[in-house]
C-alpha cells in the first residue's frame, strides 16, 4: 500500500513537472536572471528555476492539503462507523425476524481495528519531507497542517479503539518495530534534500567547499546518501536498541487467577472451548464457564474457576 502510494505520487510529480515545463516553454517564461527557461540544459537548473519551483510546490501542496492529510480521515468514521450503524439499526427495526444473536451480529461494528494506520502516517510524513526540495516558504504551512491532521488522527483512533471496535489485538511489537524502521525512509529523503540544496554552495565546518555535481552524478549522490542513512538508521534500531534493552526482565504477576478473571474479559480458559465444555459437562457447574465472544464482555467474564483445575 505504502509503496504503491509513494510511486503514484512520484509519477504524478514527474508528469506534472513535464507538462508545466512544456507550458512555460510555450509561454516564454524566464528565470529570475532573465534567461529563457527553454535555454536551460541541465535538469537541476530547470528544477531550481523559480517558475518550476512555484508550479511544483503549488501542485504538491494542493495534493497534500487537505486532500491527503485530512479529507480521507474525515470520511473514514462516516464510512466505517456512522453509516453502517444507521443501516444496521434500520435493518433490525424493520425486520421482525432479526432477533436475538442475529440482531447482535447485525449491530456489530463494521470494520475491525488493524495496524494500517502506520502506513497512513508514514505516507503523510514522506509527502511532507518532499517539500524540502522546494522553496522553504511552504515548509511551515505543510508541517503545521500535517501536525494538526495527525492530532486529529490520534484522537480519532483513540476513540475508535475504545468505542467503535469489538477488539484490538496488539500482542507484540513486531509491527511497531517495523514501522520505526520504515521511518528511516523519510529521514533519508530529508538528508537527500539537504545534499541537493547544498550542491555547489555548501561548506563543511572546516570551510572546505563541497564538490559540485550535475545531472546523473547529483542524482546518484542524493540516492547514495539516502540509502546509506536508511542502512545506518535500521542497523542502529536493530542492534543498538536491542543491546540497550538487554537485562530488562518482566516480573511475573502475583495477582491470582480468581481476581484477574473478574476484570479481564478473556482468559486462557474461556477462550478455549474445551475448558468451557469441561466446566459444563464434567464438573456440572451451576454457572459454567462460557466461551468468550468479542463484544459481549459483561456476559463472557470467566465465572467458573474450576475450569483451571488440571484434567
Amino acid at each position: 500500500y505504502l509503496t504503491a502510494c509513494v510511486l503514484q505520487v512520484v509519477l504524478d510529480i514527474l508528469y506534472m513537472a513535464k507538462t508545466s515545463y512544456k507550458e512555460m516553454v510555450g509561454l516564454g517564461v524566464r528565470t529570475d536572471a532573465g534567461t529563457l527557461i527553454e535555454t536551460l540544459k541541465m535538469y537541476e537548473e530547470i528544477f531550481e528555476s523559480y517558475a518550476m519551483q512555484r508550479s511544483i510546490g503549488q501542485h504538491l501542496y494542493s495534493y497534500v492539503w487537505p486532500s491527503t492529510f485530512l479529507i480521507p480521515f474525515l470520511f473514514e468514521p462516516l464510512g466505517i462507523v456512522v453509516l453502517p450503524s444507521i443501516i444496521q439499526r434500520r435493518l433490525v427495526i424493520s425486520k421482525d425476524w432479526v432477533v436475538g444473536r442475529t440482531a447482535e451480529k447485525s449491530m456489530d461494528f463494521f470494520a475491525p481495528m488493524d495496524l494500517s494506520r502506520y502506513g497512513d502516517v508514514l505516507l503523510n510524513v514522506i509527502l511532507g519531507v518532499l517539500f524540502a526540495f522546494l522553496p522553504p516558504g511552504l515548509l511551515s504551512a505543510v508541517f503545521c497542517t500535517m501536525c494538526c491532521s495527525h492530532i486529529y488522527i490520534m484522537i480519532y483512533d483513540h476513540w475508535r479503539t475504545l468505542r467503535a471496535v469489538r477488539e484490538f489485538n496488539f500482542s507484540g511489537n513486531t509491527m511497531h518495530a517495523a514501522a520505526q524502521e520504515l521511518f528511516a525512509v523519510p529521514v533519508g529523503i530529508l538528508l537527500a534534500a539537504a545534499v541537493f540544496k547544498s550542491n555547489c554552495n555548501g561548506q563543511l565546518v572546516s570551510g572546505i567547499t563541497l564538490p559540485c555535481a550535475h545531472g546523473a552524478a547529483l542524482l546518484g549522490r542524493c540516492i547514495s546518501v539516502c540509502l546509506l542513512h536508511i542502512m545506518v538508521h535500521v542497523a542502529l534500531l536493530r542492534y543498538l536498541t536491542r543491546r540497550l534493552g538487554q537485562g530488562q526482565k518482566k516480573e511475573p504477576s502475583s495477582i491470582p487467577y480468581e481476581q484477574a478473571a473478574l476484570w479481564m474479559p478473556y482468559t486462557w480458559f474461556n477462550t478455549n472451548p474445551i475448558y468451557c465444555l469441561r466446566s459444563r459437562h464434567i464438573y456440572h457447574d451451576d454457572d459454567p464457564c462460557s466461551s468468550y465472544q468479542p463484544g459481549r464482555r459483561k456476559r463472557d467474564r470467566s465465572r467458573s474457576f474450576r475450569a483451571s483445575t488440571p484434567g
